[in-house]
């Protein structure tokens, strides 16, 4: 799994804090609505902990928050051929980490 920086951390976890404080809700019901301890959640939004794509789609599910929104700035869907290089690129190690840690689960 890649190990993010610590500015990529804190780009996330920035982004993470703007989302929450737009639907306006505290960290600890955050936490609860998407079962995570309120600790863990805390040092996601401090860039202390690298924001997994579990949390990714929790966030999702309980918030309707997409990840392009987190992890581009980039709200709602958009068509792969209009994102930067840089963007395709972040999106491609995205999907590989999410790939490789369900193709290790499959061959346990």
């Amino acid at each position: 799994m890649k190990r993010y920086t610590r500015d990529e951390m804190l780009k996330y976890s920035k982004r993470v804090i703007k989302l929450r404080r737009k639907i306006g809700l505290s960290q600890e019901r955050v936490a609860e609505d998407i079962r995570m301890s309120y600790s863990t959640y805390r040092k996601i939004e401090n860039g202390e902990r690298n924001l997994s794509t579990g949390c990714l789609f929790k966030l999702n599910q309980a918030y309707n928050i997409s990840a392009d929104e987190i992890l581009f700035d980039k709200k709602g869907k958009k068509d792969i051929r209009k994102y930067s290089e840089h963007d395709k690129m972040l999106l491609l190690l995205k999907l590989d980490n999410i790939y490789g840690k369900t193709k290790d689960k499959n061959e346990e």
